[in-house]
């Protein structure tokens, strides 16, 4: 081949995990306990992942309880919890703060299934066939290839591609299949 087809799948491989990544933010009215490993926490002036100063445990379908292990961190737990946008409830009891879920209406599920999901999803194949874009320029580039070679390495590169175009339609017909089971 005319290009790095393991380099050409990295590149693809890590816009398909950003993808997930952020399907994986979007709400879907369960608890989802993922959502809380990216939440910064302030513990003694320091910003902290919130998975390093509570246990995270799903407490029921739409309730997640926090087991804060140091009570000097409960007030920077909660508010962190409030400026992340969870659409939740959030209460203290004592050392445990929980997080309870409220459901989404029909409407909201059917505006993130046919709205926000496509929108990602269109974001990302993208940004993916840019790359593709960039590998094909590169053997085109080439001096003193054969065209045939050329056109193998095109097809190949549009091969690899599709296989991913494949998954990122799969995550997305998953996520939409969550979103809207209730």
């Amino acid at each position: 081949m005319l290009f790095d087809e393991d380099s050409y799948r990295l590149e693809l491989e890590e816009i398909l995990g950003k993808f997930s990544e952020e399907l994986s933010k979007i709400r879907t009215g369960k608890a989802n306990i993922g959502i809380f490993q990216k939440i910064q926490v302030v513990s003694y002036g320091t910003l902290m992942g919130l998975t390093a100063v509570a246990k995270v445990i799903a407490d029921g379908p739409m309730s997640v309880k926090l087991e804060i292990w140091d009570k000097n961190n409960i007030e920077s737990v909660v508010e962190a919890l409030e400026k992340t946008e969870l659409g939740a409830r959030i209460s203290q009891e004592g050392n445990i703060v929980r997080v309870n879920f409220t459901p989404l209406t029909e409407e909201d599920r059917k505006d993130k299934a046919d709205k926000i999901i496509p929108r990602l999803l269109n974001e990302y194949l993208t940004r993916a066939r840019e790359v593709r874009r960039n590998y094909n320029a590169e053997v085109k580039a080439l001096d003193k290839v054969s065209e045939d070679d050329q056109e193998r390495s095109y097809e190949k590169i549009q091969e690899i591609l599709k296989e991913y175009e494949e998954q990122f339609e799969q995550i997305a017909k998953d996520k939409k299949q969550e979103l809207m089971t209730i």
